[in-house]
């Protein structure tokens, strides 16, 4: 590369970035087409902040008390790969409007800053050829509502930290097959149907913190193999695994009491099933376990007298071959059953489906037995049935 400088012509030599004449090596250096991956060009730059270059032509509103702006539509824009600034007019961009950019089949990636921090209602819902989401690191993003990118069909989304909550629907219908979410995750709730019918999916790890999972979340991911949830767990709603037809296995949380309705019907290959700990376990709810016609093993963290309290409508063991609880800090297969004189009543379907089970000892205590309580106890041979017994 030469120049001509007081007529004279000589090739630049740059240090740190700067020839004797004057010219930055910067100036010399022909562009290029950026080809990204997952976010960045060969180059080093990342997608979306190419020479600091925004979306021009986005549709803005101020906010009531005019400190910052809402992106509110695409405008004039006709960008497919949307750079959201995160200042407009010396001003925060800190909410995309709900069906700000829904419909449009033209976009395929979106930046978002870290100054967002609410992405609302439908805001990129049925945005099919949406192939990348890309969020700035240190966001401030708190909350994605309903629907907001459904029926979308990127494959993979890093979740930031900073989320509180993924409301309904918010990813259902879309095309993701990974979902990770960043170290230190503060997010609280997953939200009814978030990410149903995903069906790609293969795995997911619901980060520590997360307390709610609500009804029918994860309903007919069917490729969805791997599931860890968090020891914080408190509340999953019914149906919330229903149709998940490849999951293998599941570890309940010691923190969950109830196993609600429809749970996991109908996941075909489920094979084991483990309960952290025992006696927390208050309730199995109707069809919890319904079609579940791959278990093999239950492994329950409690003793006999937690089961006996636990109220069941729809027993595990009804599938599955082993029942296994704790016996002095060690699992073991349940083959012998002695009923404490703490239990004053078995009821429905109790142990229903503990096939290997040869023999039940109830104790004086027993005063009712309940609707089919030792249905398909096919190795018992005999049960003696106390006097006090009065239904």
């Amino acid at each position: 590369i030469s120049c001509d400088s007081s007529n004279i012509t000589h090739t630049h030599k740059f240090i740190d970035g700067v020839c004797d004449c004057g010219k930055k090596e910067s100036d010399t250096t022909p562009p290029h087409e950026h080809s990204f991956v997952n976010g960045k060009c060969e180059c080093g730059e990342e997608q979306g902040l190419v020479d600091d270059e925004y979306s021009q032509g986005l549709e803005y509103t101020l906010s009531d008390d005019e400190s910052y702006y809402i992106l509110s539509g695409i405008g004039s824009c006709t960008d497919t790969i949307i750079n959201i600034p995160s200042l407009y007019k010396d001003k925060p961009v800190e909410i995309i409007k709900d069906h700000a950019f829904a419909n449009n089949y033209s976009l395929i990636g979106v930046n978002i800053p870290k100054s967002i921090k609410l992405i609302d209602e439908a805001s990129f819902y049925s945005c099919g050829n949406l192939k990348t989401v890309i969020f700035e690191e240190e966001s401030t993003l708190e909350a994605i509502n309903r629907d907001a990118f459904m029926g979308c069909g990127f494959t993979s989304i890093i979740i930031p930290n900073s989320l509180k909550s993924i409301g309904v629907d918010a990813f259902s219908y879309s095309g993701l097959k990974t979902v990770t979410f960043e170290e230190n995750s503060e997010l609280e709730l997953i939200g009814y149907n978030a990410f149903r019918v995903c069906r790609h999916l293969v795995s997911i790890v619901i980060p520590e913190g997360v307390t709610t999972i609500q009804n029918s979340a994860f309903w007919r991911c069917e490729s969805l193999r791997n599931v860890i949830l968090p020891h914080s767990l408190k509340e999953i709603g019914y149906e919330v695994f229903e149709d998940c037809y490849s999951l293998e296995s599941i570890i309940i949380p010691e923190n969950i009491s109830v196993i609600s309705a429809g749970l996991f019907s109908h996941c075909t290959s489920l094979q084991n099933v483990t309960f952290n700990n025992g006696n927390n376990i208050t309730a199995i709810q109707n069809s919890a376990f319904y079609d579940c016609t791959s278990l093999e093993n239950v492994y329950f963290y409690g003793t006999i007298e937690d089961w006996c309290n636990v109220n069941i409508d729809s027993n595990p063991m009804e599938y599955a071959e082993n029942f296994q609880l704790l016996d002095n800090n060690v699992l073991q297969e349940v083959t012998q059953i002695v009923i404490p004189e703490s239990i004053s009543k078995i009821g429905n379907n109790q142990f229903l489906g503990f096939s290997n089970v040869t023999s039940i000892s109830l104790p004086n205590t027993i005063e009712s037995i309940g609707d089919y309580a030792f249905f398909c106890c096919y190795s018992l041979k005999e049960l003696e049935i106390p006097n006090g017994v009065t239904s």
